[in-house]
């Protein structure tokens, strides 16, 4: 099973969300950089108040103090919550995920298991509808109605 794009997926992928959000689009070359390196780093470009992300395993934008994905991997979202647990044990105390996050990341899970892929790829309006079917998913499986 693919845990992750292909990289002429995530090439234009990452093409499609540059020119919705007005950003010069990453050469290819770069985009291979890092999408072939063994310690992949996400890209990360700016303008004003709006960041985005392009990494092997997930592409996100912040805009409006709101973190949107247009790609996520489970990897990404188990290395996500690895992260907060090592700072814990390291500092001695937890701090969650943000709210908005942490749903996002339950429903994209619940999506993945529902369609047997470890990958989404949330396109214009999808994403909405796929995370509300994946929170409900969760929930009844919580509960015993699954």
């Amino acid at each position: 099973m693919r845990q992750y794009l292909g990289f002429k997926q995530l090439t234009a992928l990452a093409q499609r969300l540059c020119a919705k959000l007005d950003f010069r689009a990453p050469s290819s070359g770069r985009i291979m950089e890092n999408y072939f390196s063994p310690v992949p780093q996400p890209i990360l470009l700016r303008r004003g108040g709006v960041k985005l992300w392009i990494d092997k395993y997930y592409v996100a934008y912040l805009e409006r103090g709101q973190v949107v994905y247009a790609y996520l991997t489970r990897r990404h979202i188990e290395e996500e919550r690895e992260a907060l647990r090592e700072l814990a044990r390291e500092r001695g105390s937890y701090r969650a995920l943000p709210e908005e996050i942490e749903k996002t990341f339950a429903a994209a899970l619940a999506e993945m298991k529902l369609r047997g892929r470890e990958v989404l790829v949330y396109e214009s309006g999808e994403k909405k509808a796929a995370a509300e079917r994946g929170l409900k998913r969760a929930h009844n499986e919580r509960c015993g109605m699954a």
